[in-house]
């Protein structure tokens, strides 16, 4: 289990990579570490991650039109 100081990092790293990515697939190792279907969350848009203690939080929406 890493310590907070690392996880903190790898927070701040993927904060900066992977928002404003669009969600093409899931591939879930550990059925028992989802809820849920994961693929419902194809096509969703990372808006932003977060932790809290060691969990890291990857929060999703759906994609905006750009359609006026």
């Amino acid at each position: 289990m890493p310590e907070l100081p690392e996880v903190e990092t790898i927070k701040r790293q993927l904060d900066q990579k992977v928002v404003g990515f669009v969600v093409k697939n899931i591939e879930v190792k550990n059925p028992r570490s989802f809820l849920g279907n994961p693929k419902r969350l194809s096509g969703l848009v990372v808006q932003g991650v977060s932790r809290r203690a060691k969990m890291i939080i990857i929060s999703l929406s759906k994609p905006t039109s750009t359609h006026g």
